[in-house]
């Protein structure tokens, strides 16, 4: 398990420099964002290939590898049962794909390769990605990409991504196999979402000649300082494709701002129609998505010291948590003959119920006395509020991690 590089125009980053051929310019101005989603992300990948190897090998096909997930990095920060099963989640599919093109196939018709490097820079400039499973079976070459994340889905279908990925595999290994289809998945197991399709290889090269080659020849002449041809281009792929320039793109901040001089707004009716409110809702996101971005920005900016003359930093809600699942599970087994629960009540596999469900169960009163110190509650985190709010204001935090952030009282 080895740390994966990436390419200036990305697979992962397609969704935006095929739409903002700018985008992998400006990024370049920005640090990378450390966030624990992306090491969570990161630690998933590799527990889940460690287990694929686990159960290849207990059904007697070797490849070379770790095999022990404990040895992932920061697998004791984030492996939980949460966690683990989410991962088994993917791991089950990605084996159900393998048994299903032994099946069809025969085992010795099916190559097998995890974590592989996709070449595409026949298209894209520098251009490769990482497979996380890749089978290559009679005239077919399938690839299935692990998302991690819970926050924004991620749709199998016409996913440039998973397309480049796609790609690369077959420009990869079509001088070894003779392939007529390649077929590409993703794997969302947090979302309970597993999507794909399968192109022609007629149909996938001709979408990277005509969609992929001219828009990464003009990102990557810009990203290299020819700009004259490349375009800001504003859109939803800002922050679902995590652009780092996102919170402070002018072109952004000017293209969500714009939707209030709508002349549907200006010149309209006193009262809107449904078609035009609608529109409207649907125009007014990139707003909504930059006020939030804009806000967490300012937010870390103070956290770092900064001074604000408009806003200030407060402690938001927070709410209780059981600090030991496994000493709160044991104490409340304790006094289940006493009160009228059962051990199955505490439960929904594979965690304990939650502080309300709990409650219900056993008693709020009564939950306290039996749990006692293992309730607490932690403080909330840091935020903005406006200067004049009548919360009390707090130091800065100092941290660059605000995945929590909650926007303005």
């Amino acid at each position: 398990m080895t740390e994966r590089a990436h390419a200036v125009l990305s697979a992962s980053g397609s969704k935006k420099w095929l739409k903002c051929t700018m985008s992998a310019a400006i990024e370049a101005a920005f640090p990378d964002e450390a966030k624990d989603y992306t090491r969570e992300g990161s630690c998933a990948h590799g527990v889940s290939e460690c287990r694929i190897r686990q159960w290849l090998a207990s059904n007697g096909v070797t490849i070379a590898g770790e095999t022990d997930e404990s040895l992932v990095p920061d697998y004791d920060e984030f492996f939980n049962t949460a966690f683990s099963a989410s991962v088994q989640a993917y791991v089950d599919f990605a084996t159900g794909k393998i048994e299903e093109a032994w099946e069809q196939h025969g085992r010795e018709n099916v190559v097998i390769l995890l974590e592989q490097r996709l070449d595409f820079s026949r298209w894209v400039s520098e251009g490769f990605g990482t497979g996380d499973l890749v089978l290559i079976v009679p005239g077919k070459v399938i690839v299935i990409d692990l998302k991690f994340g819970a926050g924004v889905f991620v749709d199998g279908e016409d996913n440039s991504q998973i397309r480049l990925y796609g790609l690369g595999a077959y420009a990869s290994y079509d001088v070894l196999y003779d392939f007529e289809e390649v077929e590409v998945w993703i794997a969302q197991p947090r979302k309970d979402n597993y999507g794909g399709e399968t192109l022609t290889v007629e149909e996938l090269l001709a979408w990277a000649d005509a969609e992929v080659k001219p828009k990464a020849q003009i990102a990557w002449a810009a990203y290299m300082g020819d700009r004259s041809q490349a375009k800001f281009v504003p859109g939803r792929h800002c922050k679902d494709g995590f652009c780092k320039a996102r919170f402070t793109c002018t072109a952004r901040a000017l293209d969500a701002l714009g939707v209030w001089e709508d002349p549907r707004i200006q010149n309209g009716p006193d009262t809107l129609p449904l078609d035009v409110v609608e529109s409207l809702l649907w125009r007014a996101y990139p707003i909504v998505a930059w006020h939030k971005d804009a806000e967490k920005h300012v937010l870390t900016q103070a956290n770092s010291g900064a001074a604000l003359t408009k806003y200030k930093l407060v402690e938001g809600r927070s709410n209780r948590v059981i600090k030991d699942e496994v000493a709160a599970y044991k104490k409340l087994l304790e006094h289940a003959g006493e009160n009228s629960y059962s051990p199955d009540d505490l439960v929904t596999i594979p965690e304990l119920r939650g502080l309300t469900d709990l409650e219900q169960i056993v008693g709020k009163k009564k939950l306290t006395e039996i749990l006692g110190d293992l309730i607490e509650k932690p403080k909330g985190a840091v935020k903005l509020a406006p200067i004049n709010s009548n919360k009390e204001a707090v130091e800065p935090k100092r941290s660059s991690a605000q995945s929590d952030f909650d926007g303005i009282d």
